[in-house]
This record gives C-alpha cells, structure tokens and sequence, in this order.
C-alpha cells in the first residue's frame, strides 16, 4: 500500500521483513547510526515498537527504507528515526526526496517533522542541514543526539 508518494519515488508501507537482511539496506542503517557501527548489531531493528516502516521506491525499485515514530518528541510531531538508502542508489537525492514527500504528507495527517541523529554521525548531521533543517540540542541529558527541526520560513 502506498502511503504517498512525489519526487519521482514512492513510500510504501513495510510488509515484508526482508528488506532488512539485503546487504545495502543493513549496511545503510548501521551507517546512519556511526561509521563504525557493526551492521550485527542491528538484528533487532525492524522490530522497534512504535516505529512505521515504509519502503522507498523510484521507478518500481526498492532503494531504501524510512522509519518514522510518530508522537515523538511530543504530540503531533513524528521522527524520522531512520532513513537508509542502499548505496548503489545514492548519489541522485533520494534521501532527500524522501524526507521532503514524508514532511508533506506528515503535514498533511496533523504532524511536524522532526530528525534525530547520534552526535558521532558527521554524515546524519549533515543531510538533515541540507534538507533545510536547523539543529537543536537534546533536552534529555542522557542522550547524546541532536535533533532536527524545520527552519521557519516566516
């Protein structure tokens, strides 16, 4: 089922796990948490509770995964607390695409989009300044995240 789709890419809702075992997609994700992140130690990823999972599309190919929790960091707000594109397709935006048609249809059901990124990747930092997004500190000490937020264009 398509959850929305623009860009030239399409967000389809997970059905099958198997996504998570291809060697970009896990090789991805575990970029997404540090460079020397151990792709091992995400086995348990695609069963975080409260976390949707949608396939990312363009032209029929499955290139990558978005997961989004809504609610988070406060009501009527949503993360995009992983977004992973197989490295044999990066180079043409589609991360970028991605977040941009999920914050419209995120702004559609009522929420604000948001990102979140562990302070030790240099690369996750990056991407959510260059999808627009303005850098906040973590209100929970224990946490050594940054988060992302819109920048206003008032």
């Amino acid at each position: 089922m398509i959850w929305t789709r623009g860009q030239k890419l399409s967000l389809q809702v997970l059905e099958h796990q198997e996504i998570f075992s291809r060697t970009g997609i896990a090789r991805a994700l575990a970029d997404g948490v540090s460079r020397n992140f151990k792709v091992s130690d995400l086995s348990e990823v695609s069963t975080l509770p409260d976390i949707d999972w949608y396939v990312i599309r363009e032209t029929a190919v499955e290139v990558g995964i978005l997961g989004i929790q809504r609610d988070l960091p406060e009501r009527c707000s949503a993360t995009a607390r992983f977004i992973a594109v197989d490295p044999q397709y990066r180079g043409s935006a589609v991360g970028t695409r991605t977040i941009l048609i999920a914050e419209k249809e995120l702004r559609r059901e009522g929420y604000e989009l948001f990102g979140r990124v562990p302070e030790t990747n240099g690369r996750g930092l990056y991407f959510w300044l260059r999808c627009g997004f303005v850098g906040q500190s973590s209100t929970i000490e224990s946490e050594s995240v940054t988060w992302f937020r819109r920048i206003s264009r008032n």
